[in-house]
């Protein structure tokens, strides 16, 4: 009853899929690996030797138990050995569904929504949304930090809405022996509910690292916080359904802005292959939930000129700041204007500003 081979064969894939081991296959191997050892001691196998010479029971799958106990202890052995091989295959086909979402691949994992369920209407779901952030995994190799901890944030455009949910902080580790994570196993409530989540919504996820600074003897320890990098997740996807179950998301740099534009795809980094991931999950729900169909109405073309001349130098002042500038504008010009973008039909250059107040 050896599990060496089989912890060798989930290795190879972990491996061909991007060396990532989530918590859930080290949790399954590890149970696997634990169930065999019991079996081993319980018919009388130390660890590390050869099977004892026995009666040997031809399994259903081909397989065969090592028995020295009589007929009755046989079902079950197999029950334990298949309760643990099946929590290691649950645990595989959920990565690879993850993987296959996130990354372009030429096989696919059936989704675990029920498609015979009904569709779901976002507008009837008022559960808060939330993310449980699994674990941080492929660590950069110039990473010097002692502990790391995610923030998740809301965003609508380049706005924040709500405050930032931290998580715990936690300690890098390595699993299977070769593969380093940091398990965060958190879930963060984000301060939203499904049914009032704009269409256009996401979710930003930044990493942060922190660095144990020197001290003295009696001086309690401090640490240096640096934000490490960042990852996006839309709410809802292009067909209007809303994102759920696992998901794996290439971490991107402080370098680049993470309040501009909708959350990059993971295949779109141009690293995606060995760039560090973040391994979270949403809320499943029994079917899809939908976002309400939009009929778009015909839009107002408004003359700029009927506006007041304080607005219309406001509005113009606004408009004509370099994208860096207008990403630091207060609340209230955005709002002024959004309200008045109906006025702005003969500013081409206003377009981009508008779609980001």
């Amino acid at each position: 009853m050896r599990s060496s081979n089989l912890t060798q064969v989930v290795k190879q894939i972990c491996a061909i899929a991007g060396d990532v081991v989530t918590m859930e296959i080290a949790d399954a191997v590890n149970f696997l690996v634990e169930t065999c050892r019991e079996i081993q001691k319980s018919q009388g196998v130390l660890d590390g030797e050869e099977d004892l010479p026995s009666e040997t029971h031809q399994s259903s799958s081909g397989g065969s138990l090592v028995t020295s106990g009589g007929d009755d202890d046989v079902p079950q052995l197999k029950a334990r050995i298949m309760d643990a091989t099946s929590k290691l295959a649950a645990a595989l086909a959920s990565f690879l569904r993850m993987y296959s979402k996130a990354f372009r691949v030429d096989f696919f994992v059936p989704p675990v929504v029920d498609q015979t369920q009904e569709e779901m209407d976002s507008r009837t779901v008022r559960n808060k949304m939330s993310v449980k952030v699994r674990g941080l995994h492929r660590l950069s190799g110039s990473w010097r930090y002692d502990q790391y901890f995610v923030e998740a944030q809301l965003y609508h455009g380049s706005r924040c809405v709500g405050a930032a949910e931290p998580s715990d902080t936690a300690k890098p580790t390595v699993c299977l022996s070769c593969y380093s994570l940091v398990p965060f196993n958190a879930r963060l409530d984000i301060d939203a509910r499904v049914n009032i989540l704009p269409l256009e919504s996401r979710i930003v996820l930044t990493v942060f690292g922190l660095r144990q600074l020197p001290q003295s003897d009696h001086d309690a320890p401090r640490y240096m916080r640096e934000e490490v990098g960042w990852a996006a997740l839309q709410c809802y996807s292009f067909d209007r359904k809303l994102c759920q179950g696992s998901q794996l998301l290439t971490l991107w740099p402080i370098e680049s802005d993470r309040r501009l534009g909708a959350a990059p795809h993971s295949s779109d980094h141009p690293h995606s292959h060995s760039c560090p991931l973040l391994c979270v999950e949403l809320p499943e729900y029994p079917g899809d939930v939908l976002f309400p169909e939009i009929i778009p109405s015909a839009p107002r073309l408004l003359n700029f000129a009927d506006l007041d001349v304080n607005t219309q130098q406001q509005l113009k002042d606004i408009v004509e700041r370099d994208i860096f500038t207008f990403n630091r504008s207060s609340v209230e010009e955005r709002e002024v204007l959004w309200e008045k973008r109906h006025y702005l039909h003969g500013e081409p250059h206003a377009l981009a500003k508008v779609l980001l107040a």
